[in-house]
């Protein structure tokens, strides 16, 4: 087994044990593991296209096809990220409102919107078939995502529950989470990195010389 199926192996082991010791929460019960998982990869997903965007930036500035791989790489993390987490809200959310996706709730539209847009994107970007794109779309996403998460209001969705939690035990398991889906999302941008499936027919010469 090489090295890094160990490391990964090792991390999902420190991720299910930091959900199982998880003491279940008196409305939801265990439900708080689905909960803890939706927000941890809320978290992985901005940080990734924060990620994706200055990557995307420093492709634009050095016209390099490795900066391009891996500003895609990146943005293809945030989106799987986002994506399971909002999947993962589906039955908290009927568990504690009656129903799997809660339209009235702001941040529920913004999830919706920042994920419909982000695929949209790569969509584009295959039909577009030019880097430069990729950048420029990987730029914004990357600092469109995180100004719509700080300033989304909520009615249903209560603001920051961890993170306000008085319970330090509940705070440092969900900083476990959250560390353990941000290095998943390390390897697995570097999974993508090597499979390109966009980048591999965007691969052209440009004006000034050819990508490297």
């Amino acid at each position: 087994m090489k090295r890094q199926h160990v490391v990964i192996l090792l991390i999902l082991a420190v991720l299910a044990g930091a959900l199982v010791v998880l003491p279940p929460e008196r409305r939801l019960g265990r439900l708080l593991v689905l909960i803890y998982l939706h927000g941890a990869l809320v978290r992985t997903a901005v940080v990734f296209f924060l990620a994706a965007a200055v990557a995307g930036g420093l492709a634009l500035a050095r016209s390099r096809t490795s900066l391009f791989r891996w500003s895609e790489a990146l943005y293809l993390t945030a989106v799987s990220s986002w994506t399971l987490g909002f999947v993962l809200s589906f039955y908290p959310s009927y568990a504690a409102w009656g129903t799997f996706i809660a339209w009235s709730e702001p941040r529920t539209q913004m999830a919706v919107r920042v994920l419909l847009l982000s695929l949209l994107f790569l969509i584009v970007a295959r039909w577009v078939a030019d880097l430069h794109w990729l950048g420029i779309v990987h730029l914004l996403m990357g600092f469109l995502v995180p100004v719509l998460v700080a300033r989304t209001g909520v009615v249903l969705h209560p603001l920051d529950p961890i993170g306000t939690s008085p319970s330090v035990i509940l705070r440092t398991i969900y900083l476990v989470v959250l560390a353990c889906t941000l290095a998943l999302g390390v390897f697995l941008s570097r999974w993508w990195y090597r499979r390109p499936f966009l980048l591999s027919v965007h691969l052209q010469t440009v004006e000034g010389g050819r990508f490297t």
